[in-house]
Parts: structure tokens; C-alpha cells; sequence
């Protein structure tokens, strides 16, 4: 095994690979981006609309949103509504994820 940095080492080479890190996109948008995008995109009528259309607006999906944004839903009282502030958390922590990636592990060292 290599511990540390190699220039020889060839990435998509072979079709495993190209398969396997195409694998790890998909996992990664449907389990990391799709859920935040999904928090911040659901207050506005037109977004339930089009989940309508396309018949995703399910009710395990009003459930999942109701747990996530119960506590933000004001506007029924006039006030404002800030049910998409229930998203702000998951991109921050993907945020702070990607700087510690790209930074690497001298950020605390």
C-alpha cells in the first residue's frame, strides 16, 4: 500500500474505476446535496407544485419536512416564514467539509 503521495499513481484507467467513482457521485449527491437542496427548495409553492407533477409529493415526504422545518414554520401568524433556514445547518457542515478536504489536515496542525 502507498501512505503518502505518489505522481505515478493513474486515476480512471481502468472501467472499475470510472464505474466505482461514478457510483460514489451518485451516493454523494443523492445522500449529501439532494437532502439540503430539498429543505431549502420546499417553502415555495412553485417547488411543491412541480414535486405534484411529477407525483413526489408523497406523504413520508410532507413528514420528513415537517420534522426538519416544524420548528421555523411562522408565517401562519403573519410573521415571517423561515422554514428554508432549516437547510442552513447541512450547507454549512458540507461547506466546512469541502475546506477541510481541499485544505487538507494542516488547518489544525
Amino acid at each position: 500500500t502507498i501512505l503518502l503521495y505518489d505522481g505515478t499513481l493513474g486515476f480512471f484507467k481502468s472501467k472499475k474505476q470510472i464505474w466505482l467513482s461514478i457510483l460514489a457521485i451518485l451516493i454523494f449527491i443523492i445522500f449529501v446535496v439532494f437532502p439540503p437542496l430539498l429543505l431549502l427548495l420546499y417553502p415555495w409553492r412553485r417547488f411543491q407544485r412541480l414535486l405534484s407533477n411529477f407525483r413526489l409529493h408523497r406523504p413520508g415526504l410532507i413528514i420528513f419536512m415537517d420534522t426538519f422545518q416544524g420548528c421555523y414554520k411562522d408565517g401562519s401568524n403573519g410573521t415571517r416564514d423561515c422554514r428554508c433556514f432549516s437547510a442552513f445547518y447541512f450547507i454549512l457542515r458540507i461547506i466546512y467539509c469541502f475546506i477541510f478536504i481541499l485544505h487538507g489536515f494542516t488547518l489544525f496542525s
